[in-house]
């Protein structure tokens, strides 16, 4: 989120209330919601005072916190490297969240997928480590930081919760499908000695659309219960 504040270039507030690492919250109050909703909270990450022909102004960026989760690298003591055996992939985002990130402004409202996996994480942010235990969950499965700062992983549910009407909520609509996109044949490369090497189909897709084929390659993947979830996944979505 940008900020446009109507403020001298030489007295803008600087060091007070704008300040790097200052909490942003934003609110919205109509008829619906008369106590207000929470609708975004992040933290300021920079600002810049300007003069130009228009006159005084300072610009602030500002950033969710989910941001900050790239700043840290998943780590056991001084070890990047990191492994997690036989866990379901919502426990690994719990314990990521809840033990591994230092700042400590995310919570957690997690459900469990229902699978067991195992997977070392070498060298990964706590954000690539999120995203990578989502592709290694069944399909379906998403996360988002919401404005409290709450990090939701769910399943997406099989029946619509919004209905939005067009000529109302939505102006138009350009629905596109390409065939680029087709994938429905996974090549999985993993790691171990010999290499952990599995191939995945779906031939219905296949006598569709003609072979289309997609190479994946994660030496940190040595078990194929881990292999056959994150292919799966892939080609059901």
């Amino acid at each position: 989120m940008t900020l446009r504040l109507a403020r001298k270039f030489d007295a803008f507030g600087e060091d007070d209330d704008v300040k790097l690492n200052n909490k942003v919250k934003v609110w919205c109050r109509d008829e619906d919601n008369v106590n207000g909703l929470l609708v975004y909270s992040g933290y300021i990450s920079g600002y810049e005072p300007v003069v130009d022909e228009n006159g005084e102004y300072v610009d602030v960026t500002i950033l969710g916190y989910i941001t900050t989760l790239e700043d840290e690298y998943l780590m056991d003591g001084n070890n990047t490297s990191v492994p997690y055996n036989s866990q379901d992939p919502s426990n690994i985002i719990l314990d990521i969240i809840s033990n591994k990130y230092s700042r400590g402004k995310i919570t957690g409202d997690i459900d469990l997928t229902g699978v067991t996996i195992s997977y070392t994480f070498n060298t990964s942010t706590l954000l690539q480590a999120i995203r990578k235990c989502r592709e290694i969950s069944p399909s379906g499965w998403y996360f988002y930081v919401d404005a409290s700062n709450v990090l939701h992983f769910k399943k997406k549910h099989t029946t619509a919760d919004h209905t939005f009407t067009v000529g109302r909520e939505i102006t138009k609509i350009m629905p596109t499908k390409r065939l680029e996109n087709v994938k429905n044949v996974v090549l999985f490369v993993g790691g171990g000695d010999p290499p952990l090497y599995r191939k995945y189909i779906r031939q219905s897709s296949i006598d569709t659309y003609g072979q289309r084929v997609e190479l994946k390659q994660d030496s940190r993947v040595t078990q194929v219960v881990t292999a056959n979830i994150m292919s799966n996944a892939f080609l059901d979505d």
